[in-house]
């Protein structure tokens, strides 16, 4: 069998997969390639940033778990009340005692003398509200400061008013200010619970014992639930494989990272040369940078006495900063450096108490009985940054690894020099077919695992196992969660601004229809401050876009293959022929006059950009190497895993992917409007990438330097007919799709609904924000309908005749009724046909009070029988998630294939099935992306689209209409009749 390489183009939702038949080093032919499309493994809110798949289910229980415990409280509270005589026992005085203001009670039981009832409605009302209670392992969140600086200020506020209690100066503010929605601290209602009960015990002494005292406050009133330990879900460590990971925040895991970092820390010199920090530097750093939180670069070339045009490794990514030791520095600034300092041997049990005690106060007893601390270092203890999360090692296996990245050794000498063995070099790791992927914390790189190791595996058993693989990661699969939300974030942000200079450049400079050329122009002529790089000159907006300016790369393409807008500025065209396929050092070198005014041109350009100009020496071999190896963190994971295989694994960057594809005029395959732009309409692009991926080689890139050079030479293809070769299988392409056939997510929508007096007519709220134009009629209260049409009118519109889309700043300013009450919500009747009964939500006479809409369908069932005219007609049942549950709960079948007596079962189908649709007399392949429970329709798409809103590649077909058989496709797009 010929050996192949096998390139795997590797995205959040796809896998591009393409075998290129390999003899000595010369690729011969494509074997073979394909797409496989799947779910995300994450789902995406409304902005597009990533969460949890289960984070909606896992929030709506939460609320529903504190909702109860919140009612459990209240009823055990009541109890206890009534059994101490401080609750009345008939309804008619509990109504009465609660028309009573509980704020004038609480600050009247201050001084003076409560009626029992009065005193059990304060402590009812303290029950209620509470305050926030701070807990050191609960993790922060973006609110915390907003809320403890609320917090702070009501204190401030409570003292300045002299007010010995929150509820006494909530009770002065009377109705001049809002008094709900304020930030409280737990510790305010329990000094207020504590002077009530003082004063109160004068009058009511045989009531107010001290043990209901401890009842009611320690078990009912300020009880809280402990933190759930959850140990079981920390990881196991890499090296000492029964060791759970160590916290980030441990003393010794942030001494560990901090030495990583630094001992990977290398010098660029302005000639491109790099090289090591010396002993001494390393020393300076290790001291200065271990007391600090973080430093910036220009700090640390300040504190190494390094020139300004010296860089860093790291400041080739996006780092702006190495990070320190967080909890010395937390530590030593708490305490103060001098005893700090003297304080050495409490370290590891003041971290231990940091990380694991909850309670602020038990920590507040153990930091002044063992450590002697006062109360301000204390408060500067509790108040120290601990990051969440885990290293990938255990506090055993840093502590052997310590005494060697203490000596400046690196990471793998490290391991080495410890006695470990890296994961790739532990027996056991060879496999012939791809085992379960690791548990990776990444939800997405984990999920397309998953498929990866189905797709190879398919691939393996088809032409056995290929000598060579190709990775390239999708940009947005690499990074934290919050990395990945930020990309997204600027990715929508740049789109934001092409299209901002794409209508810039229409509407000033009458380009009709401006290219990424032209759009580049514009955004780096305006980054440049309009002035040219290399001359200082400015650039006048009439030469722009003319032949006297052209987009030149600082580090000449062929010589650094990067082509990214970091790499690129626009200039005269005489300075950037005068500049040839040099750096802009090695070009003005020798004239030190023209090389100062350069510098000072770039001032405005970002540092990183800023550093290219005075860069010299470029080793295409080792940009070559770089973008053939992929030393990022998942990368790596990715790379470990395939090599379970026990063959070459690369990762390449893919930067250099766009380039070949178009060199190559691969673009073209799948552009059917002549352009020379890449289509990712079509899910088969991913295979032509794939393709791609797999001729990735050194010698190819190399050839690739030589196509931009002074001299261009042209891209030879690699083999003969290679386009043609290419076109051909990519357009027999039958794209695999993974069906969503579990029954999971939502089986309804959240809106209740509320049963009326007319049959199928139905009550529910809806927010004022989200009314829809026809909604304003349905309405129920008839005062609150008029205020929205008032509001209407006030804005223009017709309150009669609404816009079905209301526009956002109708409702921007609150609706108030006169009374001045905010108006959020309004109630709406309307008439529905398909509401689900809640049928454990009842009234006292046996009938559901809340019903739902149902949620999204699961699949449709379609069967076929002969009409009274003896014609074979097809109809079909569309079954809702909810249905669909609830046959599994009860042991049915999933699938319903009786549909009662000459009804025959043709087909199911759920969503990302796929149907060989006859079309003009001829089967095309078809995916279900939808299915319409009201018109009992199938919503049909094509295979190759990766469109949901194009209605060109649309089929909607109702059972009667759509003439075709169900079909599968394997993982390696091979079709057959699914014969469901």
């Amino acid at each position: 069998m010929v050996p192949y390489v096998l390139g795997l183009d590797l995205g959040p939702t796809s896998i591009g997969w393409a075998l290129l038949g390999q003899e000595g080093d010369r690729e011969v032919s494509l074997v073979d390639a394909g797409v496989r499309i799947f779910p995300e493994g994450v789902d995406r809110d409304t902005k597009g940033l990533e969460k949890s798949k289960n984070m909606t289910r896992r929030e709506a229980r939460g609320a529903r778990r504190i909702k109860e415990r919140r009612r459990r409280r209240k009823g055990r509270l009541v109890a206890i009340l009534k059994e101490a005589g401080l609750w009345p026992d008939d309804d008619q005085s509990f109504r009465s005692l609660c028309l009573l203001d509980p704020y004038e009670l609480r600050a009247k039981a201050l001084d003076e003398r409560l009626a029992p009832h009065e005193l059990g409605r304060v402590l009812y009302h303290l029950n209620q509200r509470r305050g926030f209670k701070s807990n050191r392992k609960s993790g922060k969140s973006r609110e915390d400061g907003k809320v403890l600086k609320s917090i702070t200020e009501l204190e401030e506020q409570i003292a300045s008013a002299k007010c010995r209690t929150l509820g006494e100066y909530l009770h002065r503010l009377g109705r001049s200010e809002r008094i709900r929605n304020r930030y409280t601290r737990r510790e305010m209602y329990q000094r207020e619970f504590d002077l009530i009960w003082a004063r109160q015990t004068e009058y009511h002494g045989p009531i107010l014992s001290d043990e209901l005292k401890k009842k009611l406050a320690d078990e009912v009133i300020f009880f809280q639930l402990p933190l759930r330990v959850q140990d079981e879900l920390i990881g196991f460590c890499e090296f000492e494989t029964d060791q759970r990971r160590c916290p980030k925040a441990d003393w010794h895991a942030q001494q560990f990272r901090m030495l990583q970092d630094i001992n990977n820390l290398q010098i660029i010199n302005p000639d491109g040369s790099s090289m090591p920090l010396a002993p001494d530097q390393r020393q300076t750093l290790v001291e200065v940078l271990g007391t600090r939180a973080k430093m910036d670069f220009d700090q640390i070339r300040k504190a190494l006495g390094l020139l300004e045009t010296q860089t860093f490794n790291y400041e080739e990514g996006k780092r702006k900063s190495l990070k320190g030791n967080l909890m010395e520095a937390g530590l030593a600034k708490a305490f103060g450096r001098k005893r700090w300092a003297e304080m050495q041997a409490h370290r590891d049990r003041i971290t231990e108490a940091l990380l694991e005690i909850e309670d602020p106060n038990e920590f507040r007893r153990i930091a002044g009985e063992e450590w002697a601390a006062d109360d301000e270092q204390i408060e500067a203890l509790l108040k120290i940054d601990l990051p969440d999360g885990y290293l990938h090692l255990s506090k055993k296996a840093i502590l052997k690894l310590l005494p060697f990245m203490e000596q400046g050794e690196r990471m793998a000498d490290a391991v080495k020099k410890a006695g470990y063995l890296r994961p790739d070099q532990k027996a056991g790791d060879n496999h012939d077919r791809l085992p379960q992927p690791p548990d990776i914390r990444n939800p997405i790189v984990k999920k397309s695992l998953h498929e990866v190791r189905k797709v190879v595996n398919a691939i393996i058993r088809e032409y056995g196992k290929p000598a060579r693989i190709v990775v390239e990661l999708a940009r947005d699969m690499h990074g934290s969660v919050d990395d990945r939300n930020e990309l997204h974030l600027r990715m929508l942000k740049n789109e934001r601004e092409r299209e901002e200079v794409r209508e810039s450049i229409r509407s000033e400079y009458g380009i009709t229809n401006p290219g990424r050329d032209d759009i580049q122009r514009l955004r780096l002529w305006n980054e440049q401050g309009q002035t040219c790089p290399y001359t200082g000159n400015t650039i006048a907006r009439s030469q722009l876009f003319s032949s006297d300016v052209q987009v030149d790369h600082i580090l000449p393409y062929p010589r650094s293959l990067d082509d990214s807008m970091m790499n690129k500025v626009v200039c005269f065209t005489s300075a950037n022929r005068e500049k040839g396929n040099q750096t802009p050092q090695e070009w003005l070198a020798a004239f030190p006059d023209r090389y100062e005014r350069m510098l000072q041109a770039i001032k405005p350009l970002p540092w990183r950009k800023r550093r290219k100009f005075t860069q010299q020496a470029i080793d295409l071999g080792q940009c070559i190497d770089r973008q053939l190896n992929d030393t990022r963190y998942i990368s790596r994971e990715v790379r470990r895993y395939l090599q379970s295989l026990v063959m070459d694994v690369d990762c390449t960057r893919g930067q250099v992917t766009a380039e070949l594809r178009h060199h190559w005029g691969l673009n073209q395959i799948l552009n059917h409007t002549g352009g020379f732009t890449k289509n990712r309409d079509d899910h088969r692009h991913h295979a032509v990438d794939a393709v791609v991926v797999a001729l990735t080689t050194p010698s190819h890139l190399q050839q690739l330097a030589r196509t931009k050079g002074i001299v261009r030479d042209p891209l030879p293809f690699p083999w003969e007919r290679f386009r043609d070769d290419v076109a051909n299988r990519i357009n027999d392409i039958n794209v695999s799709f993974r069906p969503l056939r579990k029954v999971y997510g939502a089986l309804h929508e959240e809106t209740a609904y509320g049963p009326t007096a007319e049959e199928n007519v139905y009550a529910y709220r809806k927010s004022v924000r989200d009314l829809k134009g026809p909604m304003i009629a349905q309405i129920v209260d008839p005062a609150i309908r008029n205020l929205v049409m008032e509001r209407l009118k006030q804005k223009g519109l017709d309150p009669n005749n609404p816009p079905s889309n209301i526009p956002t700043e109708v409702f921007a300013e609150p609706l108030t009724m006169p009374s001045g009450v905010p108006v959020k919500k309004v109630r709406i009747r309307d008439t529905f046909t398909n509401l689900i009964p809640m049928t454990k939500m009842k009234t006292r006479t046996g009938k559901p009070y809340r019903y739902v809409k149902p949620g999204s369908n699961h699949h449709i069932e379609i069967f076929e029988y002969t009409d009274a005219k003896r014609v074979a007609k097809r109809d079909g049942v569309v079954v809702s998630m909810f249905d669909a549950a609830q046959r599994v709960q009860r042991g049915l079948p999933l699938i319903n294939r009786d549909h009662g007596s000459g009804r025959r079962f043709v087909m199911s189908l759920s969503t990302n099935e796929l149907v060989h649709v006859k079309v003009d007399g001829q089967y095309v392949l078809y995916r279900v992306q939808k299915l319409d429970a009201g018109n009992t329709r199938v919503i049909l798409r094509l295979h190759t689209d990766s469109r949901v809103d194009d209605p060109r590649t649309v089929l909607r077909k109702s059972p009667n209409t759509l003439d075709g058989y169900k079909v599968t496709v394997d993982y390696l797009g091979r079709m057959r009749p699914a014969n469901d």
